[in-house]
Parts: C-alpha cells; structure tokens; sequence
C-alpha cells in the first residue's frame, strides 16, 4: 500500500522479478490511515509496516487484525537508530515504539520478538483469533 504509484509500480516489478505469482501479493494505492480500516480482518500471511513512525502503534494494531492466525506484522526500523534505547531521546516517534514493540503483556494472542540487527524489525506473530 503507497501513495506513490511509481513506489507500488517498483514493488510489483520486484515481485515479478522474483517470480512470486501476481496473485500472491496485492498492491494497494492511498494512503494507509485511510484504506487500513476497510481491509477485510484475518486475511493476510504478511502485514509489512513501513510507514510513518507517529502511526506506528495504529498500523501495528490494523496489522495484527489483518493477519491470519500463524500470520505475521513485520515492522522495520524498531529501534530507530539506538534512539529508542537513549534516555535522552523521548520525542513522539522513540516513545511510541517501545510501546508497539512490547504489545500486550497479557495477551497469549501474539508473539512479539525483535531482531536487532540494522535499526532492527519487529516480528509479531499472531498466535490466535484473539489478538
């Protein structure tokens, strides 16, 4: 999902270039606050949230709905930089993704690992159809 039509004409190229069937991704324009409430919930294997880091928390929650049982929300850039590890960074952006990393403590529905390498990806899993 892009605003951008070059951007989504460049992911379907990459995705033709590695041979994955045109039926197996879908390719959406508009903006993602706005189309990520009408998709259809349990849906999707892969969520990939890349998008502006204020919304990060909403598109994580939007992810986790979208995404089947077993499904995964992969979030790219987790840790900012190390910002998010700095105490002395707390604008909106570093506070809000130890919030999205963390997810719901209580919750048994998600499974929330962080892989550090880079600025690091988030990988939620959804465990069940209570997420």
């Amino acid at each position: 999902m892009d605003n951008e039509p070059e951007h989504l004409a460049a992911a379907r190229q990459a995705f033709a270039d590695a041979k994955v069937p045109a039926t197996r991704a879908r390719f959406i324009a508009g903006r993602a606050i706005d189309v990520l409430p009408r998709m259809n919930e349990a849906s999707y294997d892969i969520v990939f949230v890349d998008a502006d880091p204020e919304n990060v928390i909403e598109y994580v929650s939007h992810g986790l709905r979208l995404a089947r049982t077993g499904g995964l929300v992969l979030v790219p850039r987790i840790l900012a930089g190390g910002r998010v590890a700095d105490p002395v960074q707390r604008d909106d952006i570093t506070s809000a993704l130890p919030v999205a990393r963390a997810g719901d403590p209580e919750s048994s529905a998600v499974l929330a690992t962080v892989s550090p390498a880079g600025e690091g990806l988030l990988q939620l899993i959804r465990l069940d159809d209570r997420a």
